[in-house]
Formats: structure tokens, C-alpha cells, sequence
């Protein structure tokens, strides 16, 4: 009966660390996964800033090419 009891109590004891490995391994790929996210998420923000400060400077040289036009035709009229 007591050899029995061991057994059982050392099986336990082996499927209790094959779960806490089984739970380390899943921890450290959902890590891995949010990480990637992270990054992903850090690109896309990045390439967005890239197109919004483009356009920004695209909006900023037609706002200067139409302020010498302005000038200029107001200079030639007068």
C-alpha cells in the first residue's frame, strides 16, 4: 500500500512539472507573439508618420509655390 502511494504521489509529481513546463513554454510564446506585435504595431506607426510628415511637406511647398504666385501676380499688376 505505501509503495503504491509513492508511485502515485511521484506520478503526481512528474505530471505537476510536465504541466509547469507545458505552462512555460506557452508563456514564452505568447511573449514571443506579443513582442512581434509590438514591433508590427511600432512599424505600422512609423510608416504612417512617414506619410503624414510626406504629405505635410507636400501641403507646406503648395502653400509656398501659391504664395509666389500671389506675390509674384501682385508685383506684375501693379
Amino acid at each position: 500500500m505505501i509503495k503504491r502511494e509513492r508511485a502515485a504521489r511521484i506520478a503526481a509529481q512528474v505530471q505537476v512539472a510536465e504541466l509547469q513546463k507545458q505552462l512555460a513554454e506557452e508563456r514564452a510564446k505568447n511573449a514571443a507573439i506579443r513582442e512581434e506585435q509590438r514591433r508590427q504595431a511600432a512599424e505600422e506607426r512609423r510608416q504612417e508618420h512617414q506619410a503624414f510628415m510626406a504629405a505635410l511637406t507636400e501641403l507646406t511647398a503648395e502653400i509656398a509655390h501659391l504664395r509666389q504666385q500671389r506675390n509674384g501676380d501682385g508685383h506684375n499688376g501693379q
